[in-house]
């Protein structure tokens, strides 16, 4: 994930418990975005140590106090980080004590946001946008079920539709961006005091331009926000939406549906694209286009979009080949590979079969060039996944005695496989099965001495992908069998994945059916001949679970005996819990 920029004030106690302006609140996951958020309380001076001071004793209306003068002072002298730092701090200790903060917030702020000067209505426009957001999505059931009514007229958000949160947010985000030449040519750097930075950061956001075009951006890709469809909908058909860019940023795009938040998001990732297109450092630039990419070719109605899209990674790739960027762009192509399993690279010959071999000499291309970069490292991530061994496989519960028996293995980026069969006393150890998917079940098998141990060599396989090949399992006698499965010879469950099965090997068979009055009839027969069985026993038995031991306990009912036809009659069961026959 890249290097996130927020801002740093604690807003803990928002939205019923929600940071409105936190991570994990924000439009959409997107390794690349910058969040506005109040996780911690950065100190500027001796005044807001003791507004923390008296935060933390319990007085926020003191502290209160004391943040609305800083706050006028700051409007003074024009100090706009620090009066941006207060207005945030104003809604975390409203929140502590007013009711309707969040609405009485919005309200004053709207009423007073034409008097604030440049570029800090900007920013309270996208402070503003994200409050909407937030109050809708911590009320969105009860927006979305209450009856429709003209709100176009009423003042109070408590009676909105989804229609008009959306409509608002999305003017507040726009209106965040206006004068974008001031906006771009104001460094982020200036408003240290209020941002938590992390390493790096600020290359992926240099200006204030950057981080509220990337915040809007944010909002309008997300599927939620666009909760209306007009008629006349606006479609991204034109190829050059994928293309360099060159191309894309002197591309007209026009349409009747411009509430449209496809159209918008387009719009302004070309704003972005062309502030940084012939700018030295290509980071940013390159930023903006991965993200743009990725959202055109999920929503696009453009033939071969996922070509085109590679296309164009690979000629930038080529271009700012040495640079930073080229680590984030590497990883994009190994990305489209590893997961569009259609994907063909043409002039390469590649059939969809080697899109795991391809993507796995990307990420070693990334891991080699550019070994500190981030794209390298969640390159490494994706090459793990690719290069990870898998084995499972599938059989049946019962096997006939005496015969060998087939199972279906799955495996992958495995050369040979293990095998232990387990012959446990099921009478004693009927607990097991139920434990196996923790270590103490798994710890227990392991421990068990096997009847048989094999191993078996598998055809080799080298492009990455699951592949499956049956094999035949050696004879058994009859009784209960657990076969465990590995690919590693001392069976490590660090070292290679573990399958359990258990089955087993009977010349019992038998068919029912509910009769009208409610009874089971069953039938006995041989497993191979199809033929009635005579005199065998068959036990009853429900097991009920016992907290004392945490397992369950067997407690025995009615036998029955199989008569000439095979067959006996079991009484329909009264109790709640269900009946289990063993056969003998």
């Amino acid at each position: 994930m890249k290097k996130q920029l927020v801002l740093a004030l604690g807003l803990s106690g928002l939205m019923a418990c929600a940071s409105a302006f936190s991570p994990g609140n924000t439009y959409r996951q997107n390794s690349s975005k910058e969040f506005i958020s109040m996780n911690e309380n950065p100190t500027n001076g001796d005044q807001w140590k003791k507004v923390d001071s008296l935060a933390a004793e319990g007085l926020p209306q003191s502290a209160l106090q004391l943040v609305n003068a800083i706050a006028a002072e700051a409007e003074k002298k024009n100090d706009i980080p620090v009066f941006l730092k207060a207005a945030l701090y104003q809604l975390k200790l409203r929140s502590s004590f007013e009711e309707n903060y969040i609405q009485n917030y919005i309200g004053e702020t709207e009423k007073n946001l034409m008097a604030r000067p440049e570029p800090a209505r900007q920013i309270l426009h996208s402070i503003l946008a994200d409050l909407y957001w937030q109050y809708y999505q911590q009320n969105r059931y009860r927006i979305l079920d209450q009856t429709m009514v003209n709100t176009e007229l009423s003042a109070d958000i408590a009676a909105w539709d989804a229609r008009r949160f959306v409509e608002t947010v999305s003017q507040h985000h726009q209106a965040s961006l206006n004068n974008a030449t001031l906006l771009q040519s104001v460094s982020l750097k200036i408003y240290d005091p209020v941002l938590l930075t992390a390493e790096g950061s600020k290359k992926f956001r240099p200006t204030l331009f950057d981080f509220l075009a990337h915040r809007a951006l944010d909002f309008y890709m997300a599927e939620e926000a666009s909760l209306t469809r007009p008629v006349q909908a606006f479609g991204m058909k034109e190829p050059k939406m994928l293309g360099l860019p060159g191309d894309f940023t002197v591309l007209p795009i026009s349409t009747t549906d411009t509430l449209s938040f496809h159209f918008q998001a387009i719009r302004i990732v070309q704003q972005l694209e062309k502030f940084h297109l012939n700018k030295a450092d290509p980071v940013p630039l390159i930023d903006g286009t991965i993200k743009r990419l990725e959202f055109v070719r999920n929503n696009c109605n453009i033939a071969n979009a996922d070509s085109l899209t590679l296309a164009t990674l690979i000629t930038l790739e080529k271009q700012y080949e040495g640079s930073e960027a080229a680590a984030d762009l590497i990883l994009q192509i190994a990305r489209l590979f590893y997961t569009e399993q259609d994907l063909q690279q043409s002039f390469r010959g590649a059939t969809p079969a080697e899109n795991y071999v391809i993507a796995r000499d990307w990420c070693l291309k990334a891991m080699r060039l550019y070994p500190a970069t981030e794209g390298a490292e969640n390159c490494r991530v994706i090459l793990q996944s690719i290069e990870e061994p898998m084995l499972g496989f599938r059989m049946d519960k019962e096997v006939v005695p005496g015969k060998p028996f087939p199972v279906l293995l799955d495996f992958r980026n495995t050369k040979t496989v293990w095998f232990r069969l387990l012959a446990p006393d099921y009478d004693k150890e009927e607990n097991l099965m139920q434990e196996v998917y923790g270590e103490r079940g798994l710890d227990k098998y392991l421990g068990l001495k096997p009847v048989k141990e094999w191993s078996v060599t598998l055809p080799e396989i080298t492009d990455f992908r699951q592949h499956n090949i049956e094999l035949v399992m050696p004879a058994t006698e009859a009784g209960y069998y657990v076969l465990l499965l590995s690919g590693d010879p001392s069976f490590s469950r660090d070292k290679s994945p573990l399958v359990v099965r258990d089955f087993w090997s009977s010349n019992i068979s038998y068919i029912s059916q509910r009769k009208d009055d409610g009874s089971g009839e069953f039938f006995i027969l041989g497993r191979s001949s199809g033929s009635p069985l005579q005199g065998v026993r068959a036990q009853s038995f429900t097991r009920e679970y016992d907290y004392k031991s945490r397992s369950y306990i067997r407690k025995m009912g009615d036998v029955y005996i199989s008569d000439p036809d095979g067959a006996f009659t079991v009484a329909e069961s009264r109790g709640r819990d269900y009946t289990t026959l063993s056969f003998d």
